[in-house]
């Protein structure tokens, strides 16, 4: 049976080393973000390199189209074997910044939408063999007042994947979160998208950790 990945939130950065590393072991890959048109480039440099690929849009303000999204995706490639969610909304916003509604805006993208995402796809998920993976970070163990926004929603995350973790392991769902502790860059001598990625593979095939701090 084909095993397919579905990335939530798409860049060129770790999602991207993750569609490569997953590729590796046979995987198709779903690219699910915003942006189509840089999408499309993603998908034509895995086909290139004779990967199954498919680029899917969604509005991360809008759970249902998420959810539509996600149905693609199983109608196109098939079940989702492995979900990623990646997706976050990235900006710097002290207290004297945020509002009510901006911060239930980032959580709906940060955080509210893991649940809408694990309620598309759990279902089509093989007992012992689906996972739900998490892109963390670092800010859900420090007091950063510049990003009050985003830190909230990587707390949220490392609960989250706990949460998730004993609800679906009945099920035999995975649950796994990597909680990345610092800037990402290429060319960085531990934190680079490609050493993170293998991170994320380690925790998919081990299927035993919850959390990884990286």
């Amino acid at each position: 049976m084909k095993k397919v990945l579905s990335i939530i939130g798409v860049g060129p950065g770790i999602s991207l080393s993750v569609a490569r590393r997953f590729a590796r072991e046979g995987f198709a890959v779903a690219l699910v973000s915003r942006d189509l048109d840089k999408l499309q480039g993603y998908v034509n440099e895995l086909t290139a390199n004779n990967v199954e690929a498919a680029a899917f849009q969604y509005d991360s303000a809008d759970s249902a189209s998420l959810e539509s999204a996600l149905k693609q995706v199983e109608t196109q490639l098939g079940p989702t074997s492995v979900l990623h969610y990646n997706a976050a909304s990235l900006h710097n916003g002290r207290l004297e910044k945020e509002t009510a509604d901006s911060l239930i805006a980032d959580f709906r993208v940060n955080t509210a939408n893991v649940i809408t995402a694990v309620n598309a796809v759990r279902e089509q998920m093989v007992s012992g063999e689906g996972s739900i993976l998490l892109t963390g970070g670092g800010l859900a163990y420090m007091i950063a007042p510049d990003y009050l926004s985003l830190t909230l929603g990587k707390v949220a995350t490392v609960t989250l994947a706990k949460m998730l973790s004993r609800t679906l392991r009945s099920a035999g769902i995975y649950v796994g979160t990597v909680t990345v502790s610092g800037h990402v860059e290429p060319t960085a001598e531990k934190l680079t998208p490609d050493n993170i990625a293998e991170e994320f593979w380690k925790l998919n095939a081990d299927r035993s950790t919850v959390e990884v701090r990286f």
